[in-house]
């Protein structure tokens, strides 16, 4: 549009993931992890953004990514038959979802000193299902977690030169289903 500009990323991908890795180095005795995944993944993000050349410069947008999973990992002692597994992982179900919505903005202060500021909210869900299996006792291990949070962002720009760019800044940051400590 003559006014800002519109963009939309997104992306798919399916995976099969099956590999055997010796830990002991061995030879005729396989002392291993055994791991299967099959990982499907999306992601999406729109974005609306101020035209090029514009005096006030912004974009803000909205942000989705999922994961199913699926893996069935173990460790395993083979002395060279019969295979014992030590650890078996099941884990039938493993679902991650990330939303989020930002908007950040510049104008100029005075020439080449800009004012940058910017806002996301994120929302993270996860689950999985399934179990742990000890070799001697099988332990549950259905878990799930819900976190957000909102970041922020400013800075100083200063285009001291046509290639020299000094800028001061602060950001907060997230990371998804991890507890801040108390204060």
């Amino acid at each position: 549009l003559p006014f800002m500009d519109i963009t939309y990323t997104g992306g798919y991908r399916k995976l099969d993931v099956h590999n055997s890795y010796d830990l002991d180095g061995v030879q005729d005795v396989f002392y291993g992890f055994v791991q299967n995944e099959h990982p499907v993944t999306q992601n999406h993000e729109l974005r609306f953004s101020s035209a090029a050349g514009s005096w006030a410069q912004w974009q803000t947008g909205v942000f989705y990514f999922e994961e199913k999973n699926s893996l069935l990992s173990l460790f395993q002692d083979v002395l060279p038959n019969p295979a014992t597994n030590l650890f078996t992982f099941n884990y039938p179900n493993i679902d991650a979802k990330s939303k989020a919505a930002f908007a950040q903005g510049s104008i100029p202060i005075i020439d080449d000193l800009r004012l940058e500021l910017g806002v996301r909210y994120s929302k993270d869900d996860k689950s999985r299902t399934g179990y742990l299996d000890y070799g001697t006792g099988i332990a549950p291990q259905d878990a799930s977690s819900s976190s957000s949070k909102t970041t922020h962002h400013a800075a100083l720009n200063w285009q001291a030169t046509a290639t020299s760019l000094l800028y001061v800044k602060f950001d907060t940051g997230y990371k998804a289903s991890v507890k801040p400590p108390a204060l």
